[in-house]
């Protein structure tokens, strides 16, 4: 399994999810989230990549409409399939798909209304996903 992106665009996504993800569950006040958060984003894990990240995101997009349970299943595809540049096709999808976000919508934070009924520990980290 990759853990580390050689592709300068899929480093900087990861390094970017974990420090949405860390602010946010931060803000929330969802601590064991946060600490696990905060690893990759700020701690010993920093730059590290596990597939969890693109979970979560995966996941806020399905939330957000920006994708659909097929191609949710079809990205989880890629990310699971032996041929390992397969996870470079899903980040790059979720890279384009996080930037149609981010400029639609701001960026996820408690005070951004667009994101206001998303509740986290159900729609984004889905403890049933991360069984892949």
């Amino acid at each position: 399994m990759v853990t580390h992106f050689e592709d300068n665009k899929l480093r900087k996504l990861v390094e970017n999810i974990a420090e949405e993800h860390y602010k946010i569950t931060s803000e929330l006040g969802l601590s064991n989230l946060s600490y696990l958060w905060f690893m990759y984003a700020n701690g010993s894990k920093k730059g590290d990549f596990k597939p969890f990240m693109f979970l979560a995101e995966v996941n806020l997009l399905v939330r957000l409409r920006y994708l659909d349970n097929e191609e949710k299943r079809n990205i989880i595809g890629l990310m699971t399939s032996s041929d390992k540049d397969n996870i470079y096709i899903a980040g790059l999808s979720i890279l384009e798909l996080r930037k149609e976000r981010i400029k639609d919508l701001g960026k996820y934070t408690k005070d951004n209304a667009h994101y206001s009924d998303v509740v986290y520990m159900k729609e984004v980290i889905d403890p049933n996903d991360f069984l892949i």
